[in-house]
């Protein structure tokens, strides 16, 4: 995952088979010539672990949400600009077992005007029990709240992916479903109340 602070610095984050775990540098040429590692304690140890960066307003810091397939759960961690550190540890958000044949568990996004975050993940990929959940979380409080799942008990839907309407802030999460590995659509889902409630697919 890369991304740009609201400062102009840059992010990035990777897993490697080769290692154990992933890390994370920032660059603040502008263009990404020069990097400094800023990896910090407790990262990510498991090289499956999904990890995605996303710009906050205040104070251009980063925020890091991550699939932490040792502890089966979904957790945020904030980067300070100012300080340079990051957060002491992982905030859990939710539950999340993770899918050892398929990828891509969840998706953020970024609300610019406000630096809000909303979040969909599917809880239990290929799975009975899975549902497409979402949180959103607000970036003057620095506090995740649960909003109404997409789906429940669906385990032919799977990949969700948030996007945000800056003009009208409706949120929509695109995901696919179908026969998985046979016969899978794109298909949507809208909410214009900040995901309280949500439309038809």
């Amino acid at each position: 995952s890369i991304t740009k602070g609201a400062g102009g610095a840059l992010f990035i984050t990777g897993n490697f088979t080769t290692t154990a775990g992933g890390k994370v540098a920032k660059s603040t040429d502008g263009a990404g010539s020069v990097w400094t590692e800023i990896t910090p304690a407790s990262w990510s140890a498991v090289a499956i672990d999904q990890i995605q960066l996303l710009p906050l307003l205040t104070d251009n810091d980063i925020i890091a949400i991550r699939a932490d397939t040792t502890n089966n759960d979904i957790d945020s961690r904030v980067y300070d600009e100012v300080t340079d550190t990051w957060d002491g540890a992982w905030t859990s958000i939710a539950a999340l077992t993770e899918s050892t044949t398929y990828d891509q568990w969840f998706s953020g996004s970024i609300k610019k005007s406000t630096g809000d975050v909303y979040l969909a993940f599917a809880n239990q990929t290929n799975n009975a029990a899975n549902d497409i959940a979402f949180w959103s979380f607000t970036d003057a409080g620095r506090t995740w709240s649960q909003g109404a799942d997409i789906m429940t008990n669906s385990a032919s839907t799977m990949m969700p992916v948030t996007l945000v309407d800056e003009t009208d802030s409706d949120i929509y999460v695109a995901y696919l479903r179908g026969t998985v590995e046979a016969n899978m659509a794109v298909y949507y889902k809208k909410s214009t109340d900040g995901g309280v409630s949500w439309s038809d697919e």
